[in-house]
């Protein structure tokens, strides 16, 4: 006995695929972001995947621009659900861009989003190696 599919009924299978996983598994793949602020801090930070700048802040209470950092012209090797890792110069207030790695880790569930919560930079050519991991501010509450 040969089955005959309608397309209608294929297109209902296929739009139904997505939630017989459920929004629990849909989430826990989605892919982490880093929130990154504008050069006004008034304004919310903004949620990326593979920004080429982003401003970072590291003051885990609110941001100033004391405690930020901005990387920039970044190229990303790799962005997964654990780890991301990425070139590009950078820079604090108190110096000028340098040639880095950036590696942001630990993502977590914050203010509504996967957020990356780790950040560690490596200067190029320096043989200091990664500096200690500090905490990003993961949303401006």
């Amino acid at each position: 006995m040969k089955r005959k599919f309608s397309l209608a009924g294929l297109v209902c299978l296929l739009v139904a695929v997505p939630f017989v996983a459920g929004p629990a598994a849909q989430a826990s793949a989605a892919t982490p972001k880093v929130f990154c602020f504008a050069a006004n801090l008034k304004k919310p930070a903004k949620a990326k995947v593979k920004p080429t700048y982003c401003r970072i802040s590291t003051d885990t209470s609110s941001p100033n621009l004391t405690s930020m950092f901005q990387f920039s012209k970044a190229s990303w090797s790799k962005w997964s659900r654990t780890v991301a890792v990425g070139r590009g110069f950078y820079a604090t207030q108190s110096n000028k861009p340098l040639a880095a790695v950036l590696r942001l880790s630990n993502p977590r569930r914050v203010c509504g989003r996967t957020v990356f919560t780790t950040a560690q930079y490596r200067i190029v050519g320096s043989s200091k190696g990664w500096s200690p991991s500090f905490a990003i501010l993961p949303c401006k509450r």
